[in-house]
This record gives structure tokens, C-alpha cells and sequence, in this order.
């Protein structure tokens, strides 16, 4: 019993492809499961259990019990999916979206999609987005690197900002100057203009004090 217990548990993630990819796994499961149901039912029945008291065990109904078996007695059945029939636009009309997702990237949104396929279905273009995603991420791989600075004063983060109103109802920029080792503000300086000769003039003023 522990080990048609285990069938039943998924080994890996749930797929994210629709139709018969996105349940093939679950359904081999299931079957795997009633298969071994029915073996575990006919080595009972040689024993002198009947199937009742045989689905009674499993806590299973007689009725599914019995249904499984009867299945199963002469040829292994044919896996089937549930639900209804996936709907899948013509391979033209997709090859157009994947065009699209070319041209506008793998930042596109579902309803961009939908407003140039506004007849395809919303979960087909959802899917094609995911793999699209999906590809482009591993096509795109790199590895990242963190730099972390050791010695203070060795270099220092410069930016010009802009404040929600202006300081003093004057000034409409920001100069910051940083530290990165230490991570000490060195400047916090209100200026009227984002210019080179500004930056100078600050870091003269700092590197003299």
C-alpha cells in the first residue's frame, strides 16, 4: 500500500504546457495506480477475499473497484484527458505571435496580445508568452557578478537626482556623492543644474576638505 501511495505523489512539477502535455504525467500516474489496484484485487480474490471486502481495504466504492477491474481484465485501456478538447489556433496564427514577441520583446503583455489576436484564446496566448519567456531566459543566460569594495575612499558613487518638489522652492536637483566601502554619504548638495562644471566644483570641494 506505501508503494501505490508513492505513485500517486508528483515527482515533478506540474507542467505548464496545455492539453495532453500539461496532464500526460498525472494520467500515466493515475494509470500505473489502477493497474496495480487491479493486480493487488485478483491476488485478494485468489485468497478468498471478495472484491467488496477488497475495496472496502483500499476504501475504495465496489462500483469504482469493480469498474477499474473490468477495464482492465482483457488489454491495457487507453490513457484519456479530462476536461474539455483544448482549443489550438492554426500554426500560422501562432508562428504571428511568437513574430510579434520578436519585434516587441518578452516584456509584452497578455493584453497586448490580445489586442492583435483579439480572436485567438486568451489562455493560448497566456501559454505562448510563457514559453516564450522561458526560452528567451535561457537563451539569454549570464553570470552575474557582486562587487564588494574593501578600502574606503577608493571610489565613491556620484548621481544627480531629481527631489518630488524643489529644495528650498529653489533648487530643482540633487548631487549625491558616496562611499561605497563604507557606505558614508559624503554629499547631499542642492543645485540648479545637472552639469559637468558642477561635479567638478563639488568634488574639488571635497577632495580639498
Amino acid at each position: 500500500m506505501k508503494r501505490l501511495h508513492q505513485l500517486c505523489e508528483p515527482r515533478n512539477p506540474p507542467s505548464t504546457r496545455r492539453g495532453y502535455a500539461r496532464q500526460r504525467a498525472a494520467r500515466e500516474r493515475e494509470h500505473v495506480l489502477r493497474s496495480n489496484l487491479v493486480d493487488l484485487t485478483r491476488w485478494t480474490l485468489n485468497l478468498g477475499l471478495s472484491l467488496p471486502e477488497t475495496a472496502d481495504l483500499l476504501h475504495l466504492a465496489p462500483r469504482t473497484l469493480r469498474h477499474w477491474f473490468d477495464a482492465f481484465g482483457n488489454a491495457q485501456p487507453r490513457l484519456h484527458l479530462l476536461g474539455r478538447p483544448t482549443l489550438r489556433s492554426s500554426r500560422s496564427d501562432r508562428t504571428a505571435v511568437l513574430d510579434v514577441l520578436d519585434e516587441l520583446g518578452p516584456a509584452t503583455s497578455v493584453a497586448t496580445l490580445r489586442t492583435c489576436f483579439p480572436s485567438m484564446p486568451r489562455v493560448e496566448l497566456e501559454d505562448l508568452l510563457k514559453r516564450y519567456r522561458r526560452v528567451w531566459r535561457k537563451r539569454h543566460q549570464y553570470a552575474p557578478h557582486c562587487l564588494h569594495w574593501q578600502r574606503p575612499g577608493a571610489v565613491w558613487a556620484m548621481d544627480f537626482s531629481e527631489p518630488p518638489r524643489p529644495i528650498d522652492g529653489l533648487y530643482p536637483y540633487l548631487l549625491a556623492v558616496r562611499d561605497l566601502a563604507s557606505h558614508q554619504q559624503l554629499l547631499w548638495l542642492p543645485v540648479l543644474d545637472m552639469t559637468a562644471d558642477i561635479m567638478i566644483e563639488a568634488l574639488r570641494s571635497l577632495l580639498v576638505s
